[in-house]
């Protein structure tokens, strides 16, 4: 096989196809790697032809530059590059902080950690005000939900039966209120039944 061509599924898919069968191609270990090698080299083509001469070119361009200046640029030059490396390093680790402490507050407040990436902040005060405020919104939404689930579908105190049905006395209910009153809520019915308005 030249590299090329593709790679040839085996025999036993084209019997799938001819039997009328689901076709799932299989290839062989020979196959798969002459396939991946064939890949390979056309990436590594490709970046010698267009990768490669750009990056040399910026480092012929930048070693130009560097011969140009005098002993003193050069120096400032070096300093000014590790003062970025060092500012970009120490930013990094003040971020890498900021998270740290950003768990810490939302760990004492018993929220998820998951939440940090979200409200961390390099300013101390700005990343409590984060948290705080996360915080309260969550807890918010979080006892509304509770509400919201603990109240149900039906009155409690009513057990679900029309407020009309509740507010009447027991000599004005029909027999058919009187049923509908003792099926849903029959301690009610034996209350008012027994107070016998």
């Amino acid at each position: 096989m030249s590299e090329n061509e593709e790679p040839k599924p085996n025999e036993t898919d084209e019997q799938n196809q001819q039997e009328g069968g689901k076709s799932e191609k299989t290839f062989t270990r020979a196959q798969l790697a002459a396939a991946a090698k064939g890949q390979g080299k056309k990436d590594v083509e490709d970046f010698k032809t267009n990768e490669l001469p750009k990056l040399i070119a910026d480092a012929v361009k930048k070693a130009q530059d560097d011969a140009k200046l005098s002993a003193d640029e050069k120096a400032k030059k070096r300093d000014k590059e590790r003062q970025q490396e060092l500012d970009a390093r120490e930013a990094k680790l003040n971020a890498r902080d900021a998270l740290s402490a950003t768990k810490v507050l939302l760990a004492d407040k018993g929220l998820p950690a998951s939440f940090a990436s979200m409200l961390s902040d390099t300013d101390k005060d700005k990343r409590k005000a984060n948290v705080e405020t996360f915080y309260d919104t969550y807890t918010q939404s979080v006892d509304k939900k509770v509400r919201d689930q603990a109240k149900g579908k039906s009155d409690p105190k009513t057990g679900g039966l029309p407020k009309d049905l509740i507010t009447k006395k027991w000599s004005e209910l029909s027999f058919d209120e009187r049923v509908e009153l003792y099926r849903k809520d029959p301690d009610e019915y034996q209350r008012m039944k027994s107070k016998g308005d």
